[in-house]
């Protein structure tokens, strides 16, 4: 579901420093490696979009993590990823 919004943001830290971004999942520590400015409500979809991407990974939350994706839940967070994926891809042209 996310993935598309770490690749976004690595382009920008390529695009804004001029060398490869640093090795992470963590989309917040990229976020904060570019000079762009999120709105607060922007900052916190990437935030719940990085848990939820670090939560799925792991054994321990994947049944925590299965229960709270109900269908509802699914939709509403699809349609949060593509706007913002649409954003980031206009703030990097």
């Amino acid at each position: 579901m996310s993935s598309c919004h770490w690749k976004a943001v690595k382009g920008f830290v390529y695009k804004g420093k001029k060398k490869y971004p640093p090795r992470t999942n963590n989309l917040i520590f990229l976020v904060k490696e570019i000079n762009i400015e999120l709105s607060e409500e922007s900052f916190d979809f990437l935030e719940e979009l990085n848990t939820f991407h670090i939560s799925s990974r792991y054994p321990d939350n994947q049944l925590e993590f299965y229960n709270l994706c109900t269908k509802e839940f699914a939709e509403k967070k699809f349609k949060g990823t593509e706007e913002t994926f649409q954003w980031l891809l206009e703030k990097l042209k």
